[in-house]
């Protein structure tokens, strides 16, 4: 009597069965998939940490669209994409662990769950410590990114009188140079601000100013000085600048 190993081999001998898959065929789909697991919760949390980072800003442009309508300042297009990428990475990551090996022992809920923890802890960690700015600069040099920048950016382009965004060249005395995208260089004197709440000041840095410029020379008297809102940098202002200015020529 022949045994049952001895039926299979002899059905997979006659073409009657398809050949059983390699044993390394089936580990290197494994590793694979947990590689790809891994790489969605990894891209995953530092997203969700630029969205923390975004959303926890004190100096955000929601405070520019107090005069607007609600669904403007929901909107803001820069947090937004973040927020999506994170939740489209996390039910990336949680669909992936379902069907991992022994992936089936565990609910899809406490899956889901343990993801959207991770993501919130890690992503406020990344956020805390301050490496959501190098992580969103990073992506800032995609391409693309700009379509995304473009309406935040735009805010600043066409800002309204009387205000002024510029980098930090000097600081003293009460008085700083403050070079602005078009690279006029403007004296601003803040002694009529709050010093006890200036210590963004920094040489580098990019602040955005409101007072009452000077109607002959480039002198800014400051009533308010404010740090750029995150993902606002000058040299990305200065580059969208510039497009602005080749689109009508073309």
């Amino acid at each position: 009597m022949t045994s049952i190993a001895d039926q299979f081999k002899e059905k997979i001998e006659q073409g009657k069965l398809p050949e059983p898959i390699p044993r390394w065929r089936v580990q290197v789909r494994h590793v694979l998939l947990w590689i790809l697991f891994g790489s969605f919760v990894v891209i995953g949390t530092a997203s969700s940490g630029v969205a923390v980072w975004f959303m926890t800003d004190p100096s955000g442009l929601l405070m520019e669209y107090n005069n607007g309508d609600a669904l403007s300042s929901i909107l803001d297009a820069l947090p937004l994409f973040w927020i999506i990428l994170s939740l489209i990475l996390a039910v990336g990551a949680i669909s992936i662990f379902v069907h991992a090996p022994r992936g089936y022992r565990y609910r899809t809920v406490v899956i889901g769950g343990s993801v959207a923890l991770a993501f919130i802890a890690f992503g406020g960690a990344i956020s805390a410590t301050g490496m959501s700015d190098r992580i969103e600069s990073a992506a800032s040099r995609m391409p693309g990114y700009s379509l995304i920048q473009r309406p935040r950016l735009n805010q600043f382009i066409k800002i309204e009188q009387n205000r002024i965004i510029g980098r930090i060249q000097e600081s003293q005395n009460g008085h700083m140079m403050i070079q602005d995208p078009g690279g006029i260089i403007w004296q601003v004197d803040v002694r009529q601000c709050d010093l006890r709440q200036l210590d963004f000041v920094e040489q580098g840095n990019c602040v955005r100013i409101i007072g009452m410029p000077s109607s002959t020379v480039k002198v800014f008297e400051a009533k308010e000085l404010l740090p750029c809102p995150r993902g606002v940098r000058i040299q990305r202002v200065q580059q969208y600048m510039k497009e602005q200015v080749k689109e009508p020529l073309r």
